[in-house]
């Protein structure tokens, strides 16, 4: 088993609220761990409304399959201001054996307000091949060495052996599964719709004939769940796949810049493939650096709804401050005229990328990480004009913003 502490989070002053409505009750310590196959930096705990916390939790997770282990404690004094001291200690048990000790220290500090949580401990962990299969106990043991007060909380996780899993058979659950992927983050789902006929890269029309919103999102899906990629590789399930799928594992590899697959698993046919996706498919289109097409917008897509960060669903509602070109599109579509102009080219597409923003955010409110997103950038990380324009879109939309729980009127 490996393990690494991520340290960039480590801080004692790392705090959440936690609310707490009865300002009389006694406040004893508290322990709390749990794992979550989610991203270390925390986005659906710290970019959502306060108190909606937007946590999964596995049960099972497989050899080489990265997680994270969380670890909080609170209620470290009695009274606002107080100075504390606690020890804390994280340790790892298999049955029937004895615990290993993954982190152990003590902390010290001065708690300003009594309901923050504080962090702990945010580590890291892959099971290796070398691991037994089998149940394992994450302990949290808090001890506070001004009181002598503790708390204990634990989290059981079965490491198992891998199965391929059955392939989807439909296209609307193959959707279905992509656009909330992000609720489930589970490696079972994601390798039974990539090897589901139902699913192709391709797509007629722009962007080199590949549907940018599958291109993304089974590239940073699969990044995440990297482990999946040596099953897909393992040479008899290789062997055993049709040659659609052998043709998808192929793009995949390419797409993700992976190294190239061994000629000797491979035809003569597949060989030139493999050249022809590696060295002639130009996908480097960057949505970070500039949204120029519409495909920017499907790859920011793609990328939220594998991994589920915030970052993307951000960098969406920077669209929205084409507005002005958005009304001479509108203008140019109405009146079936051309830009002519270099310049007027640009106000087009940009109008258009505006148009295909607004619907996109709309359509895709169901997903409630993307409804906890929008809530928290409201609020907190947009300028007024692209709050103002986030607004009208609520405003257009205003059923479905219900229907999801957003608070508009």
């Amino acid at each position: 088993m490996k393990y690494f502490l991520l340290i960039f989070l480590l801080i004692p002053s790392f705090i959440f609220a936690q609310e707490n409505n009865e300002e009389n009750q006694e406040r004893k310590l508290s322990a709390f761990t749990v794992v979550s196959l989610q991203d270390a930096n925390l986005d659906w705990w710290t970019k959502v409304p306060p108190n909606t916390v937007f946590l999964q939790t596995p049960k099972k997770v497989y050899k080489g399959e990265k997680f994270i282990c969380i670890s909080f404690t609170n209620s470290v004094t009695k009274s606002p201001n107080e100075a504390y001291k606690i020890k804390y200690t994280f340790s790892l048990t298999k049955e029937n054996e004895e615990p290993k000790i993954l982190r152990e220290e003590v902390l010290e500090g001065v708690q300003k307000i009594v309901e923050h949580m504080i962090l702990l401990s945010l580590i890291g962990i892959v099971f290796e091949e070398s691991d037994d299969f089998g149940n394992y106990v994450f302990t949290l043991n808090v001890e506070n060495l001004l009181n002598g007060e503790t708390a204990t909380s634990t989290y059981k996780l079965e490491l198992a052996p891998w199965v391929s899993p059955a392939t989807v058979d439909t296209v609307e659950k193959v959707n279905e599964v992509i656009q909330g992927f992000n609720h489930e983050l589970n490696p079972d789902l994601l390798y039974s719709i990539f090897l589901s006929d139902k699913f192709t890269f391709y797509q007629r029309g722009h962007w080199h004939g590949i549907n940018p919103v599958g291109y993304s999102f089974f590239v940073n899906a699969f990044n995440k769940f990297d482990f999946l990629y040596e099953h897909l590789m393992k040479e008899e399930n290789f062997e055993n796949q049709n040659s659609t799928n052998r043709q998808k594992i192929i793009m995949l590899n390419s797409f993700a810049k992976r190294d190239a697959i061994d000629e000797n698993i491979l035809t003569r046919d597949e060989i030139a493939f493999q050249n022809y996706v590696r060295n002639e498919f130009n996908l480097d289109d960057n949505p970070y650096e500039n949204i120029e097409a519409l495909q920017s917008l499907d790859l920011l897509w793609g990328e939220f709804f594998a991994t589920g960060k915030y970052a993307p669903v951000r960098r969406i509602l920077d669209a929205l401050a084409f507005y002005e070109e958005s009304l001479y599109a509108k203008d140019v579509l109405a009146k079936d005229t051309n830009a002519e102009s270099p310049e007027d080219k640009e106000k087009l597409i940009k109008g258009l990328i505006y148009f295909a923003a607004e619907k996109s955010i709309g359509s895709n409110v169901k997903n409630k990480l993307l409804l906890k997103y929008l809530q928290w950038a409201d609020y907190n990380d947009l300028p007024i004009d692209l709050q103002f324009r986030l607004r009208s879109i609520f405003d257009k939309k205003v059923e479905s913003f219900k229907k999801a729980g957003f608070p508009v009127k």
